[in-house]
């Protein structure tokens, strides 16, 4: 540093004592938030909004999910969100050894731990609306079948009223359940693809009948939700396979129904509801 002080031209040879203060201003570094990016994705629990920001469109990777080391495809799509693009499958008796059926904040999208039931297993009166269930019949294509209060990871009785959102899902962290109702996330990506419409017969795609959303293939933007059927409250076996889709979302219409995504070969409810005992689909979306 260097300091220059200028005297008066009257001054007089001699030494003389200054008193200086400096100020200092510091200013911030840039903090970089450090994310995985897309080609470096491995694991469902890898994923954030920032990964999928600058994520390109209609690109489909393969991801695991730690929890129970099933592989999953998701892609972002023409509504700007990553989706997982098939259904969701993890139960109670298919976590790996040692997780003890329970998932956390740590791999899940939970702020309480949950004990997920096993396939086939109830917990409560199967006409209860509160009753928790999910049940596997062995389709990676259709995937497992959730009671809302079980896709909800147990917090379907904080959501009463239409409109409230579920904020815990059994999703995979990262991940969580869309939004419903006219204003949601189910209603968006059925409008992206208006062809989806109460006018059109099944799509099929790969010998399977159900709906293209988003657009009309992945590369742009689009992801194929299969007729999976459902399963009535209890153990029942899942009925309507290939004639009928429903999904949840994470917002209740009612303190006994939620909203979700229901589709039969003429007919497509993007803002339709439930009875949350029944057992649907469960497709998530990122964070």
């Amino acid at each position: 540093l260097v300091f220059v002080t200028k005297f008066g031209e009257d001054s007089i040879a001699g030494n003389y004592k200054v008193t200086a203060t400096l100020s200092a201003v510091a200013m911030p570094a840039e903090v970089t938030k450090s994310f995985v990016k897309w080609d470096d994705l491995v694991y469902m629990q890898d994923m954030s909004t920032d990964t999928c920001t600058y994520a390109p469109m209609g690109v489909e990777k393969t991801l695991t999910d730690i929890r129970d080391n099933s592989t999953y495809t998701i892609a972002k799509l023409s509504d700007g969100k990553c989706w997982m693009t098939q259904n969701l499958r993890i139960t109670g008796d298919s976590m790996k050894e040692g997780l003890n059926k329970t998932i956390t904040s740590y791999d899940s999208d939970v702020s309480t731990n949950y004990t997920v039931p096993n396939s086939g297993a109830w917990i409560g009166d199967g006409n209860v609306d509160a009753t928790q269930g999910v049940l596997y019949a062995d389709s990676t294509t259709y995937g497992a079948y959730y009671s809302w209060c079980a896709a909800t990871a147990n917090t379907c009785t904080e959501a009463k009223a239409a409109g409230d959102i579920a904020d815990s899902s059994i999703c995979p962290k990262g991940w969580r359940l869309p939004t419903g109702r006219e204003d949601g996330e189910i209603q968006a990506i059925f409008l992206k693809y208006p062809n989806s419409s109460s006018s059109t017969a099944f799509e099929v795609s790969n010998g399977i009948n159900g709906y293209w959303f988003g657009a009309a293939n992945t590369a742009a933007g689009g992801t194929f939700f299969p007729a999976a059927g459902f399963a009535s409250a209890g153990a029942g076996p899942v009925t309507s396979a290939g004639s009928y889709g429903r999904y949840w979302s994470s917002t209740a219409s009612s303190a006994t129904q939620a909203s979700l995504l229901a589709f039969t070969n003429t007919y497509v409810g993007p803002t339709d509801s439930d009875y949350r005992r029944t057992a649907s689909s469960v497709r998530c979306i990122a964070r």
